[in-house]
């Protein structure tokens, strides 16, 4: 107990200068007050944001089993078939055999009626309701610029770090990551979390591409690699730099398509890794999008029931709270991720970072914000990355968007349990007590206690 508080201690000093933090670009100024490289690449995912990201699938819902017989699984399997053939039963490609996907044969009539029927009778099925279906649905990303992976897949076992008990452990659900650029692949020190070592999928692999059911996590869209190194350059920009590892999770392709079904299975994977002895700390979700909100008040929610898990094994999610300028808590649709309520979630919103230290933090006018779901702002713009190649040339990437503010609060919760020791709600809980987590009156309304966390 005392260590802790020592740590706590120098938590608090070092992060309480002038009620404000670093973070979210590479040089000792923002980025806009400076004359922008006529080369950069510009992502503004406010500019690029759509409202229609999520679209449900008409024929595929979700099924997740709790505590359930192999025997009773068959029963219920053979019945459905039974009744609708054609059906097909997809499996997690890694790490949950308790979820699975029901694939309906889309020319079935009425097939949407019948996934109704299915996910309202699926509880009753069980007799103590630990059974769940949901319908499944498309996520997509914001339209990316084009994106240039460096070199082939296949080459991340020679970037596994060893295990190392002391390491943050963050895993990234995303695109995955574009680990043959040189900020990544170092003679001197490896990154990628040993993730085969909790895992039966694979011998020789760190995270997973469930996309494809393989082992190839190289990014071939972009937003994966500019999530992950916004991450990086503010641990590795620490006075003590951070020890840390990072678990890429591919849930979304190359053209920024995903689905439901990615998300829920990546998650399982990173409860049973926590189950199977290992440590994941973090994880990083920058990405969602507006989806009924029914679809959060349903009593079969294999989400939250997920976070929930997730949380007792000291799980923190950090997720970003979308870039449409609508509020998560009112009208017909919510935000998933960030419409949730759990305890161990992190929702993320953007101020307008402008040259001016004399008004308060506004809301970014693209930011989505909810005074009961979000729980911080912090700067919307000015994220600046660079990149480089094999041939020793380097790019300037410029990211603005929630994506990018999750981003850097993903690095603040690794700086803060390295401190602190501390996991799931109770991190979050001692990061939102942090100094350097002002109030704006500008935020009244929009941002639960009106915090933000100014840039430095």
């Amino acid at each position: 107990m005392k260590t802790k508080l020592i740590f706590l201690t120098a938590l608090v000093i070092g992060l309480s200068s002038c009620d404000k933090w670093h973070y979210g670009n590479d040089g000792g100024e923002d980025p806009i007050d400076n004359d922008v490289d006529p080369d950069a690449i510009i992502v503004d995912e406010g500019a690029s944001s759509e409202m229609d990201k999520i679209t449900l699938s008409p024929n595929e819902v979700i099924i997740s089993y709790d505590g359930v017989s192999e025997q009773r699984k068959t029963e219920i399997r053979d019945s459905v078939s039974t009744e609708y053939p054609g059906l097909e039963i997809l499996k997690c490609a890694c790490g949950s055999d308790d979820i699975e996907m029901w694939q309906f044969d889309p020319a079935t009539p009425d097939v949407e009626v019948i996934i109704e029927g299915v996910v309202d009778r699926l509880p009753r099925r069980s007799p103590r309701n630990r059974i769940e279906g949901q319908q499944s649905f498309i996520v997509s990303l914001p339209v990316m610029p084009s994106y240039a992976a460096q070199g082939q897949s296949g080459g991340e076992p020679d970037l596994i770090a060893p295990i190392d008990e002391n390491s943050v452990n963050i895993a990234i659900l995303d695109t995955g990551v574009d680990y043959f650029r040189p900020e990544i692949v170092s003679s001197s020190r490896n990154v990628l979390y040993p993730s085969s070592t909790y895992s039966d999928c694979i011998s020789t692999q760190s995270g997973w591409n469930f996309i494809e059911g393989n082992q190839d996590i190289l990014d071939e869209n972009g937003h994966g690699t500019y999530v992950t190194k916004i991450i990086t350059d503010i641990l590795d920009a620490e006075d003590d730099p951070v020890n840390y590892q990072i678990l890429p999770l591919k849930v979304f392709d190359a053209s920024g398509n995903g689905s439901y079904w990615n998300i829920l299975c990546a998650l399982a994977y990173v409860k049973s890794i926590n189950e199977n002895g290992g440590n994941i700390d973090i994880v990083n979700a920058s990405f969602g999008g507006a989806v009924d909100r029914e679809y959060f008040s349903s009593g079969n929610n294999i989400y939250a029931h997920l976070l929930g898990e997730l949380n007792d094994l000291g799980v923190l999610v950090v997720t970003s709270a979308g870039n449409e300028g609508t509020d998560n808590d009112s009208g017909t649709e919510g935000h998933f991720l960030s419409s949730y309520r759990s305890q161990n979630m992190l929702s993320v919103a953007g101020y307008n970072d402008v040259d001016d230290d004399t008004s308060e933090p506004k809301l970014h006018e693209k930011s989505n914000f909810g005074i009961e779901s979000v729980q911080v702002a912090m700067a919307f713009n000015g994220y600046e990355i660079s990149l480089g190649d094999a041939s020793g040339s380097s790019q300037t990437i410029l990211l603005d968007g929630t994506s990018y503010s999750a981003a850097a609060m993903t690095a603040l919760a690794a700086i803060t349990h390295r401190e602190t020791g501390l996991v799931s709600e109770s991190l979050k809980s001692q990061i939102l007590d942090l100094p350097i987590v002002t109030n704006s009156s500008e935020l009244d309304g929009k941002i639960e206690e009106s915090r933000v966390i100014v840039r430095e």
